[in-house]
This record gives C-alpha cells, sequence and structure tokens, in this order.
C-alpha cells in the first residue's frame, strides 16, 4: 500500500497495532493476527517454516502465571511477529521436566547471557502452540469459516444439503452460503408445502404461497393410447382411455409469488436472477420428482407504461390499458421447461 507521497508502507509495520499484551486473550489475538495475513497459510498450516507470519515462544517461569500472553513484538530482520506466551512450555511449574532445568534455563539467561536453552526449546514450543490453535480453529465453527484452505464444517454440513461433495458446489444460481443456511429445510423430511414456503419466502424476501394439486393435461405414451384388438389399452372398461391425454391433480403445484413492486418485476421472470434461483430450489428441494408452475401477483400500481424499446417484455411484463387504480395482477403464469 502506498503512502500520499507515493514511497511504500511496510505491510509488516501496519499490522503493529494488533501484537497482542499481556491482558488479551491468546485464541483471539493469534485469531486476529492470522486474519490480518489473509496470503499467509493458516495458522499451524504452513509446510515450511518460512511461509508462517507469526513465531511462538514460551517464557521460562518459576510462579503461576496470571495470564497467557506474556508479551509481543515486531522481528524487522526476520520478518515475523513474534508472541510469548506462558502456557504449553516445556520449562515451569505446571510444565512436565523438571523444576530444576527451568532453574538451570533462567540462570544462563540471566547471568551468562545465554538463551540457548531456551531458544532452542522454543523450535518444540512454536510448533506445539501453534498445532494447539490449529486444534481449536478446526473445532470453531466462526473460526473455521474464515479459513483460506476449507471450511470444513462447512462440508459436514452440506452433507445435509446435498452439497458434501466438492463436485456438488457452484453447480447453479444459489450459493452454497444458501444452502447451508437452508441445511436443516433441506435435511428434513419427508418435504412439505410448508417448507418450501417458508424456504422462498425467507430467501426472496417475498410473500410465498405454495398451491397444492393444481390439475393438467398429461400426454399419453403412444403405446398406452387406445388401440382397437389390444388387450393392454383395448379392454373396454379396464384399460381403455379415450383420447391422447389425462386429466392430473397430484403431480404438480404452484407456487404464487408476490404481490411485487413493477420495477422488482423483471427478477421474477425467465431472463431474471430470482426465476433462476426459485427453479434451483424447486428442483433441489423436490428432486425433481412434481410439476409446477409460478404465478407472479403485481401490485398494479406500481407497473410503468408501455414504452417500445425502453420498459415492458411482451407476454411477461406488459399490460394492456391505463389502470393505475390499486390492485393485484395475477393472470401472469409462467411454466418453467422441464429439467
Amino acid at each position: 500500500m502506498a503512502t500520499p507521497n507515493g514511497t511504500q508502507t511496510d505491510p509488516l509495520k501496519e499490522r503493529e497495532d494488533l501484537l497482542p499484551g499481556p491482558s488479551d486473550d491468546f485464541l483471539e489475538a493469534v485469531r486476529r493476527l492470522q486474519r490480518a495475513f489473509p496470503r499467509a497459510p493458516a495458522v499451524g498450516a504452513a509446510r515450511r517454516l518460512r511461509e508462517e507470519h507469526l513465531r511462538f515462544r514460551s517464557e521460562p517461569r518459576l510462579a503461576f502465571a496470571p495470564g497467557t500472553i506474556a508479551g509481543s513484538e515486531l522481528d524487522e530482520v526476520r520478518r515475523l511477529i513474534v508472541v510469548t506466551v506462558r502456557f504449553m512450555g516445556l520449562l515451569g511449574p505446571n510444565a512436565p521436566m523438571p523444576l530444576v532445568l527451568a532453574e538451570h534455563a533462567l540462570d544462563r539467561r540471566r547471568h551468562a547471557d545465554d538463551p540457548t536453552l531456551v531458544r532452542f526449546l522454543d523450535l518444540f514450543h512454536h510448533r506445539l502452540i501453534s498445532l494447539f490453535f490449529r486444534a481449536w480453529a478446526l473445532n470453531n465453527q466462526a473460526v473455521d469459516f474464515e479459513s483460506r484452505e476449507e471450511f470444513r464444517f462447512g462440508r459436514f454440513v452440506g452433507a445435509f444439503a446435498g452439497i458434501g461433495l466438492e463436485s456438488s458446489r457452484h453447480r447453479d444460481s444459489i450459493s452454497d452460503g444458501a444452502k447451508l443456511y437452508f441445511a436443516g429445510r433441506l435435511a428434513a423430511g419427508p418435504k412439505s408445502a410448508d417448507g418450501l414456503e417458508a424456504l422462498l419466502a425467507e430467501f426472496l424476501e417475498v410473500p410465498v404461497r405454495v398451491l397444492c394439486f393444481q390439475g393438467h393435461w398429461l400426454d399419453l405414451p403412444e403405446e398406452n393410447r387406445l388401440r382397437l384388438g389390444s388387450p393392454s389399452t383395448g379392454e373396454l372398461g379396464r384399460t381403455t382411455i379415450v383420447g391422447a391425454k389425462v386429466w392430473d391433480a397430484q403431480l404438480k403445484f404452484r407456487l404464487r409469488v408476490g404481490p411485487v413492486n413493477g420495477d422488482e418485476l423483471e427478477a421474477f421472470i425467465p431472463v431474471g436472477k430470482a426465476f433462476a434461483q426459485i427453479r434451483d430450489w424447486v428442483r433441489l428441494y423436490t428432486g425433481g420428482s412434481l410439476l409446477w408452475d409460478l404465478q407472479i401477483t403485481v401490485r398494479r400500481e406500481t407497473v410503468p407504461p408501455i414504452q417500445l424499446g425502453r420498459s415492458g417484455r411482451l407476454g411477461w411484463s406488459t399490460w394492456l390499458g391505463s389502470d393505475r387504480s390499486p390492485g393485484v395482477l395475477d393472470n401472469l403464469v409462467i411454466h418453467p421447461p422441464a429439467a
């Protein structure tokens, strides 16, 4: 990032105000630092040490620590933020190694200016503390959501919503985040009209009703039509069907959306974004096992007048006449093409 005079600022120094202090919580402090380096691997996930921007040390003490963080500093030579902690150490009253080793390390560092033992143990401390944070982050849904590698919890929930596999993601007009949000609706069974109503109404932020048992004509396959002399189709009163179509009222439902304003209608017709999302939601929720159509109701007073070349799509968003009195137009029914 450049300053007003054109010089480049140091990205490491820009994060100096994020350095944690003794009063900060370790986990939340490291979480903030991790978010400050969006291009770096997550803490504990780097394959090479030089890829990391944080380095952890443990402060050897003979007293019980009052907090988790002793302090932090900016190492400009190695381009690192060094965080010194007071837990997970190998030296100290709560450490696994004998207390005499902590006394020896402190004595060498204080009286002989020799921090060799402490720095050697910090090699292990860094890895232990990094993995400790990594374990917490992977099992905390909010932190896991911020991960650059993979949203693990989202994959678990996505299995209920039909997007558990990588190949099943980003395949339609609905974002995976929306599918995760409605995973409870998608996983519930059996599917109900109330569930589809609630899902679409919340997602679209408009009133939605599901009208069940919509009658329609079904085309009969050629082999099922009446043929004289055929026992499978020509037995009077048993297998005989007159005509090429049959009436059915159990395989189709209607989605009644609205009322919406005239300027919102464009999104719900077949060229609009909302129409594609409704189509994909219905397919995802019903599995494509039912037929359906879409009825869009529009507030009459909000419909703009027809202007050739400017507004209105013939048959979708245009109405003849100049009546703008309050009311609802409900004669727009769209039949989506078969999947």
